[in-house]
């Protein structure tokens, strides 16, 4: 006699924040780019641009922080903030780290996402 009783089955994970869609994404329908396949590129350039834009205006603020940091400015910074749920701390930190942060956020939340869906 078999048994044929499947295990069960894990319960999915909640999605990292490094995998989190980004804020800024752009979906668009396949029907879309079919009929109009030139405002489908458009739309995709321009949210390349959108998306380089914040990577080099991360990676500024990251390099500026960690010169900051490294070269001992010193300062008092903090901050509390509740977004959509999501809180954020931080207090008595150096500007150098403050600024590392928000950059490291800029560069995540401007990543590049467009999406075709069927």
């Amino acid at each position: 006699m078999t048994n044929n009783v499947e295990p069960p089955k894990a319960p999915p994970s909640a999605p990292s924040a490094l995998h989190a869609p980004p804020a800024a994404s752009v979906s668009i329908s396949a029907q879309f780019a079919e009929i109009h396949p030139a405002h489908a590129q458009s739309i995709s350039r321009h949210q390349l641009i959108y998306s380089i834009t914040g990577l080099v205006l991360g990676l500024v603020c990251i390099v500026g922080g960690l010169m900051m940091f490294f070269n001992g400015v010193a300062g008092k910074t903090s901050w509390a903030a509740k977004l959509f749920g999501a809180e954020s701390m931080v207090s008595d930190a150096a500007p150098g780290a403050v600024l590392f942060i928000v950059g490291m956020f800029v560069v995540l939340i401007t990543r590049y996402a467009f999406r075709i869906k069927n």
